[in-house]
C-alpha cells in the first residue's frame, strides 16, 4: 500500500505456485493492486513439457493396541464435552465421524446467537466451556493420530507452560483434567518403550526396502 501511495505508476509482478483458496487469493491481489493474472495448470504448453506423471499409492498402517488406547481416552474426553453441547441442543449427534472442524467453529456464534433465547446463562456458559475443551482436545487427537505420543506429549508441555503465564481457565481445566492426565502418562510409557507412531517404521522399512534393490534410488520424506 506503501508503495502504491508513493508510485501510483509503478508496477508489480508477482509469482506463486500455491496460490491458496479463492478468498486468500483476492485479498492478495486486491492488497498488490494486481490487475491481470495469468494462470498454467499442468496442461498449460509452458508447464506441461516439465511434469511427471505421479502414482499414487496409499498404505494403511494399524495401529497397536496401546496406540489406540490413547485415542480411546482422547475420544471419551472429546464425547462428554459434544454431550454438554447436546443437551442444550447445539448439535444433533456425539458421534466423532459426524462431527467436523468446520461444525466447531461456527458454535460461538451459534451460542452467542441462542444465548438468552433458547438458552439461559448457565446454558451458555457451559457450552462455551464445552467448545473451549473440544478446541484444545480435537487438536490433540490429531496429533496423536497423525504425528504421534511425542507430538502429543510436547503439545500438554507447551499448554502446560502456556497455562502457567496466562492461567487461561480453559487450559486448567484440560491439563487438569483425570482423563487427559491419563492420556499423558501413558504416553510417556509408551514412549519409554519405544513407540512413537507406526508410520515411521513403515516409512523405514519401506525406504530401506527400495534402496536395496536400488543403491542410487533417491526419496523424498
Amino acid at each position: 500500500k506503501q508503495f502504491l501511495k508513493n508510485n501510483p505508476n509503478g508496477r508489480i509482478v508477482g509469482f506463486t505456485a500455491s496460490p491458496g483458496n479463492k478468498d486468500t487469493l483476492i485479498e492478495v491481489v486486491q492488497n498488490l493492486g494486481i490487475r491481470n493474472i495469468e494462470a498454467m495448470d499442468e496442461r498449460h504448453p509452458n508447464v506441461k513439457p516439465y511434469v511427471n506423471i505421479i502414482k499414487d499409492d496409499q498404505i494403511m498402517i494399524e495401529l497397536s493396541d496401546d496406540f489406540n488406547e490413547v485415542l480411546t481416552i482422547l475420544n471419551n474426553y472429546l464425547k462428554d464435552n459434544l454431550k454438554v453441547l447436546k443437551e442444550i441442543g447445539m448439535i444433533n449427534s456425539i458421534q466423532l465421524n459426524k462431527f467436523s472442524k468446520k461444525v466447531l467453529l461456527t458454535l460461538p456464534q451459534k451460542l452467542n446467537e441462542n444465548r438468552g433465547k433458547e438458552l439461559e446463562e448457565n446454558e451458555f456458559y457451559a457450552g462455551m466451556k464445552a467448545y473451549g475443551q473440544l478446541m484444545i482436545a480435537s487438536h490433540a487427537h490429531e496429533l496423536v493420530e497423525t504425528q504421534g505420543l511425542i507430538a502429543f506429549i510436547n503439545y500438554y508441555d507447551n499448554k502446560s507452560e502456556e497455562m502457567r503465564i496466562s492461567g487461561r481457565r480453559s487450559l486448567k481445566t484440560f491439563l487438569y483434567s483425570k482423563i487427559i492426565k491419563k492420556a499423558y502418562e501413558l504416553s510417556q510409557k509408551l514412549v519409554e518403550t519405544g513407540e512413537t507412531h507406526p508410520k515411521y517404521t513403515e516409512l523405514y522399512s519401506r525406504i530401506t526396502e527400495q534402496i536395496e534393490k536400488n543403491p542410487d534410488r533417491k526419496s523424498v520424506v
